[in-house]
């Protein structure tokens, strides 16, 4: 199962979401292969995989160097083999543990990387080259380099967790067209209820029959897909970040913004994409605590959050206190969210 992870809106927690929901699963799923797929420029992700800030910086950099993160893919896909499987699709993955003794041994990762805006470019050139099914090759470049991973492990159960970045970029394209099911992170606000109809109008552009005469038919994303005979991932499970539990008024706003979110979640139950093919069911929707300052030390020092101990860490120069009433709501919220996985 591949499950993107993605809101049309900054600051929701995607990739520390990525993390905590990639390292606890693969901790608690030994016998499976956890692999993450990093399609954010920013490589935050990664970063924390690869040791957190400082360590973790340092070797996605080296991975880079390497050619060895997919922006590097997507380079030598464009000189070496533009419309099919290149036969070194593997090499591209790392395996987490080697760079992170905090991790499990069964967690992979396909590198973000800082240049992926600039492979953008390469990516629709292939697109647009004057042969048949060029875009959809083109489309497919991602989907092809986990089928090969997930075809290496043949035999084992293997789960795919794809880390995006807010924009609908072009390598976001191929992110949708890669996954099964989408996972919409959001926090109790406005913007982040406009992030979330914004993922789903996107997607599937849901009032393209109210005004078949609108130029957004024509060049919608949905379109692309039903062209292309692609399928985009399910609307599978919005999770509310962030949220807070203190019963104040500052919390009235917050508390009216989560019942929208919920009760647009509920709406969107019966959506279609262009091929006809039903693409929803009932959202999910599980709350996750505000963490405080374990984001802080996780981020820091990539340690899975099962792993953290209530004493304090070092966050750059300074000492942050974690306590375990705050690890313990955190990662019972977690684990609800990887029982539906």
């Amino acid at each position: 199962m591949k499950y993107c992870i993605w809101n049309n809106k900054g600051g929701v927690g995607k990739s520390f979401l990525t993390f905590c929901l990639s390292t606890e699963y693969a901790l608690q799923k030994p016998d499976e292969i956890v692999v993450v797929a990093d399609l954010c420029p920013q490589a935050n992700a990664s970063e924390m995989l690869l040791g957190g800030n400082g360590d973790g910086q340092e070797n996605q950099f080296k991975l880079h160097e390497a050619g060895r993160t997919i922006a590097g893919y997507i380079k030598d896909r464009y000189t070496k083999s533009r419309f099919g499987m290149m036969g070194s699709e593997l090499s591209y993955f790392v395996k987490v543990f080697d760079y992170n003794n905090s991790v499990p041994e069964n967690l992979f990762l396909l590198s973000g990387d800082f240049e992926l805006d600039l492979t953008s470019a390469l990516i629709r050139r292939v697109e647009t080259e004057p042969i048949k099914e060029a875009a959809q090759r083109a489309m497919t470049m991602l989907k092809d380099i986990l089928s090969a991973f997930e075809e290496s492990y043949k035999g084992k159960k293997v789960t795919f967790f794809v880390d995006c970045n807010p924009s609908f970029a072009i390598y976001t394209e191929l992110a949708m067209f890669a996954s099964d099911r989408l996972i919409i992170p959001c926090t109790g606000d406005f913007a982040s209820l406009r992030g979330v109809k914004n993922v789903v109008e996107t997607l599937y552009n849901p009032n393209s029959g109210k005004d078949k005469e609108s130029i957004f038919n024509m060049i919608s994303f949905s379109e692309k897909a039903a062209n292309l005979k692609l399928n985009l991932p399910i609307p599978y499970l919005g999770i509310i970040n962030k949220a807070r539990t203190l019963d104040k008024k500052a919390t009235v706003a917050y508390g009216a913004h989560v019942q929208e979110i919920k009760a647009y979640f509920d709406s969107i139950k019966d959506i279609k994409d262009k091929n006809d093919r039903n693409v929803s069911r009932e959202v999910l929707v599980e709350d996750i605590k505000d963490c405080n300052n374990i984001s802080l030390v996780v981020n820091y020092n990539g340690i899975p959050i099962s792993k953290l101990e209530q004493k304090k860490y070092k966050v750059y120069d300074k000492d942050s206190q974690i306590n375990q009433s705050q690890i313990d709501p955190f990662l019972e919220n977690i684990n609800k969210v990887i029982n539906h996985l």
